[in-house]
């Protein structure tokens, strides 16, 4: 019953409907290594960052992504230059194209490497599949398998 006579009551207000979630694919970056491996990971619109966090931890089969890695965004204005953190209870959102991890490294990229002899001009080229997160020993290593000597 209104308490203010010959008032009509009022209808309540409906909140909006909230959309139903929606499934996509996001990319996961590495924060400061770009030559780490993006992954594409399927998510819901739903979904909490700590969800989203941990999905990439199964993909990868990796538990450390969970206990050392950070979702994080790019800081703007006095934050500039700085990574934060997303909230572990935000809800990730309809159409995030990517999201950038910190504290981890994703998997390397494979790369093919062309290489000459620096001397010897005309030789022959050599083509080594390698991967960015090798060494130069490590490609020294795989140019001798490859070319089954001992002297490189």
């Amino acid at each position: 019953r209104d308490p203010t006579p010959g008032r009509k009551p009022q209808a309540q207000a409906k909140a909006p409907a909230k959309a139903p979630p929606v499934e996509y694919v996001t990319l996961v970056r590495n924060a400061t290594n770009k030559d780490d491996e993006e992954v594409a990971l399927r998510v819901s619109s739903d979904m909490t960052f700590a969800q989203v966090h941990t999905a990439l931890a199964v993909k990868l089969q990796r538990m450390d992504v969970v206990r050392c890695g950070r979702l994080v965004y790019a800081g703007s204005g006095e934050s500039e230059g700085l990574w934060l953190d997303f909230g572990e209870d935000e809800e990730f959102g309809r159409n995030r194209k990517e999201v950038h991890l910190l504290g981890v490294d994703l998997p390397p990229k494979a790369i093919s490497l062309s290489i000459t002899h620096a001397i010897e001009q005309g030789g022959p080229t050599v083509l080594l599949e390698a991967w960015t997160n090798w060494r130069f020993s490590a490609v020294k290593d795989a140019l001798a398998t490859q070319l089954g000597r001992d002297d490189i």
